[in-house]
């Protein structure tokens, strides 16, 4: 049975220093966990993001990465655990990094975890700083929601085709896609792919 792994989203390059000596030692890790953050060059980036995924059976692992840097273009389906130490004031982003995980080819439940430090005092409690971040977040994440309602009948999908397209057309199976499709689509692999093929398209009009 594959062992517990997760993504810890933590912004202080400090802290992800010290995380990964605490958790190599408090876990016994055979290595320092790998840690991705604006200096981490592109290439290297992926070669952590290669190792984390091919040792998907080999044991427990950590990656601690910076929510800026993590936000897009990662697949670490291997995880499946997901932990935000650090809150980023955009919810969008926050989402962007849970998604890393709930990318095509995850085939565990994830499970997400946000630690916050609330006072013990029942009066001051519910006034702690993270507990009202939490809850600005979440309305701001329900407003965009409410502005932004998606439904995955395609309608706004094909808004989207159209637009690109610069025409309606229905019949291409290349147009025949949901926004939760297009959302899944891989940044360069997938979605600029997908985007060449309906230019392509339009071109053969």
């Amino acid at each position: 049975m594959a062992k517990p792994k997760a993504l810890v989203f933590v912004e202080s390059l400090k802290m992800q220093k010290f995380l990964a000596y605490f958790l190599k030692t408090k876990f016994d890790m055979e290595k320092m966990p790998m840690r991705i953050n604006g200096s981490i060059k592109r290439v290297k980036r992926q070669e952590y993001v290669n190792e984390f995924q091919l040792h998907n059976n080999v044991g427990f692992d950590v990656m601690l990465i910076s929510p800026k840097a993590g936000g897009v273009g990662l697949n670490l389906t291997a995880a499946n655990h997901v932990i935000h130490l650090s809150r980023c004031w955009n919810p969008a982003i926050e989402d962007q990094c849970t998604d890393r995980a709930y990318r095509i080819g995850q085939t565990k439940p994830v499970k997400v975890h946000i630690p916050m430090a609330v006072h013990p005092d029942p009066v001051l409690g519910p006034n702690s700083l993270d507990l009202k971040l939490d809850e600005l977040l979440n309305r701001k994440r329900n407003t965009s929601l409410d502005v932004l309602q998606c439904t995955e009948d395609g309608t706004e999908a094909r808004g989207l085709v159209d637009g690109v397209c610069g025409v309606a057309i229905e019949s291409d199976p290349r147009t025949n896609i949901s926004l939760g499709d297009i959302d899944r689509l891989e940044p360069v692999s997938g979605f600029e792919n997908w985007v060449h093929e309906l230019a392509k398209l339009m071109v053969g009009l």
